[in-house]
């Protein structure tokens, strides 16, 4: 009878210590996703906090399911965008980048972006300078789950592979799934979104402005700008002095030039005409729209995930000036 009691004592004080490891780790995980949801709503580039705010807010999960496969390609696409804009700021000459390039680019996969982002972060001088102070081995290096430490370990090219089958494998009409399976492949997904967004958290440490207004200052540093900032959710104008010559974009077409700033060393690239600010006829307003594809005609396909809308404009002419400057050529 005392053993039996025994017995009894000591499996009712080992469910109340599981139940105690389980209300630790779910407080860990909380306590950590609050951290990252913080970073993006505050700090992150506008395009990819506006989507996450969306995904964050959706209750369909057939929708908050697109959102996050949404949210990783923003992330993804823009992370790519920065590292090139950096490569080319430095006239860099890479002969795998320059095939690549000159070919696969012309109507990229998500694949291709994820490809492209990772070339640039291993031999890229000029990305490296944007991403500074970040340690490049810190963001491809294998890593546990950011959310659960006894998570599964991933890579960056893991994470990014991932990601990519598992849009590819999800997408199109025979992949629809109902629901609850939806709501299952959410809960699944969701701390692998997390822990890539970790590995771009170098891009909250900067800024991503366009030009409202210049002004010649012969007496300071360099010419002073009237920027508008895109910093998580804000939208906020402020003033700055550099030597980078800045534009404010294409006045006659609508089309505004984003910038992105390393505040650290104050390096600042210009983003398009891989991604910028243009005005949508659709929708009678501006959104933030990213490189599609290049058309026939001299034509480049834009698409915005604000919207969902795409723009064709003949500006092959300025791709085809950037890119040369890295000895790629766009016959």
């Amino acid at each position: 009878e005392v053993a039996d009691k025994y017995r009894l004592f000591v499996m009712s004080k080992e469910q109340e210590y599981t139940a105690f490891l389980e209300r630790k780790k779910r407080a860990s995980i909380a306590a950590k996703r609050q951290i990252i949801q913080t970073r993006l709503h505050d700090e992150f580039p506008y395009p990819i906090s506006h989507v996450f705010s969306s995904y964050q807010h959706e209750l369909d999960f057939h929708r908050r399911f697109q959102l996050m496969l949404q949210l990783s390609e923003v992330a993804i696409k823009y992370a790519a965008i920065v590292g090139l804009a950096g490569y080319l700021y430095e006239k860099e000459r890479d002969e795998h980048l320059t095939k690549f390039l000159s070919g696969g680019f012309r109507r990229p996969s998500l694949g291709d972006w994820s490809n492209l982002f990772t070339a640039l972060l291993k031999s890229s001088a000029g990305f490296q300078r944007l991403l500074f102070p970040a340690d490049v081995q810190e963001i491809l290096k294998t890593d546990r789950d950011y959310l659960d430490d006894e998570g599964e370990r991933a890579n960056l090219y893991q994470l990014l592979s991932a990601t990519v089958h598992l849009r590819n494998s999800t997408s199109g009409h025979g992949a629809l799934r109902s629901l609850y399976e939806y709501k299952l492949l959410v809960e699944k997904e969701d701390s692998r979104l997390y822990s890539l967004l970790d590995r771009l958290k170098f891009l909250a440490t900067s800024n991503s402005f366009l030009v409202l207004a210049s002004q010649y200052d012969e007496f300071g540093e360099g010419d002073r700008y009237k920027i508008r900032i895109f910093k998580g959710l804000d939208i906020s104008d402020s003033d700055l002095e550099t030597l980078n010559r800045l534009s404010e974009g294409q006045r006659d077409t609508f089309v505004r030039y984003i910038y992105f700033q390393n505040t650290s060393n104050n390096t600042i690239v210009n983003l398009y005409p891989f991604l910028s600010y243009m005005f949508c006829s659709a929708c009678v307003c501006e959104h933030f729209f990213f490189y599609n594809s290049l058309k026939d005609g001299n034509r480049v396909a834009y698409l915005s995930y604000d919207c969902g809308h795409t723009i064709d404009i003949d500006n092959a002419a300025h791709f085809r000036k950037r890119l040369e400057a890295s000895g790629v050529v766009w016959a």
